[in-house]
Order: C-alpha cells, then structure tokens, then sequence
C-alpha cells in the first residue's frame, strides 16, 4: 500500500502495487517461447545452413548405398534360389 486510511490523494495517485512474481514468470516464460519460434520460423524460412544439408546429403547417399547392396544380395539370392542351389 502506498498510502494510508484517511490520506488525501489526487486523481491518477497510485494506490497500491499488486506482487504477481508467478504471472511475471510465466509472461516471461512465454516471451521466451514466442521468440524462440521467431527464430525457428526464421530459420526454417531462410533455409538450412550449408553444413545441414551436407549432412543430409551424406546421409541420403549412406541410405542408397545400403539400397543398393541389400537389392543386389536379393538379386543374389533369388538366382541361386531359381537354380535350386539354395531353399527358401
């Protein structure tokens, strides 16, 4: 309280001063999520970065050599599998 019982005051004068230190932490803890999505939009809207997709790159291309070799065991298999040298 900023002022007392019985004291003259004038228009505008404050009163009193609420403590809200929990609603302070959760505006500022939504502050901090809102600029958090700020920057991702940003950064989803700018692009990745060049070592993001090098790394994606990298990875596509581990992903078609596993491809490839697990096709050509297969292709392997089902000829030995045709000239009845392997089972099922």
């Amino acid at each position: 309280m900023l002022v007392t019982d019985g004291q003259k005051v004038t228009e505008g004068t404050i009163l009193a001063v609420l403590s809200c230190d929990d609603r302070k932490a959760e505006i500022d803890r939504a502050r901090a999520e809102a600029e958090s999505a700020r920057q991702s939009r940003i950064r989803l809207l700018r692009g990745h970065r060049d070592e993001e997709r090098q790394a994606a790159a990298q990875n596509t291309a581990a992903a078609q050599a596993v491809l490839s070799q697990t096709q050509e065991h297969l292709k392997r298999m089902d000829t030995l599998h045709q000239k009845e040298e392997i089972s099922r």
